[in-house]
């Protein structure tokens, strides 16, 4: 998303609050190393992933990274131990960063949080169904991928989850 180079998603590193959904429908390969989205720091060396989400990873595990990777202040995740939430049907996913806490909805509900995350960085790049120049590109299809800067509420990420188009959408907390 060329748009990212030129400051549009400035305002989410001034609030550190963001919160990215989308409808995922996972191919046959999941599980596998793949990227759904990544918010890039534009890093010419080290970690650039500052807002990222691997569904899942080849492990079976649902990744949420912001501000780095892998360490408790950039990282939540968990195992998904039923296969049809990340393969073989649409699913619908919301990933929320409200300054220190970070969520992971899934088909309307809280599914993961955690507490502690670092600050997210500049955001340089934004890759869609990939990492950056289109590594671990994700097995499946995505869909509605809707981007706010700002924390959506409860009732926000469950009608979204309902059908509700990601237009109507207009507050955040």
């Amino acid at each position: 998303v060329d748009a990212a180079s030129r400051g549009a998603f400035d305002r989410m590193q001034a609030l550190d609050r963001a919160t990215v959904s989308l409808w995922a429908f996972g191919g046959p390969e999941l599980p596998a190393p793949n990227c759904v989205i990544w918010f890039d720091t534009g890093a010419a060396s080290g970690e650039s992933r500052n807002f990222m989400v691997h569904l899942p990873w080849s492990d079976g595990v649902i990744y949420f990274d912001t501000a780095g990777c892998c360490e408790g202040d950039t990282r939540i995740s968990r195992q998904e131990i039923d296969s049809t939430m990340w393969r073989g049907r649409w699913n619908h996913y919301a990933f929320l960063k409200d300054g220190p806490r970070k969520e992971i909805w899934q088909n309307g509900r809280l599914w993961q949080s955690g507490l502690g995350a670092a600050p997210l960085k500049a955001i340089k790049s934004l890759w869609l169904g990939s990492g950056p120049e289109g590594t671990s590109a994700y097995p499946g299809q995505i869909d509605e991928v809707a981007v706010w800067a700002g924390a959506l509420a409860k009732a926000d990420i469950e009608a979204l989850a309902g059908g509700m188009a990601a237009s109507a959408i207009g507050s955040y907390r």
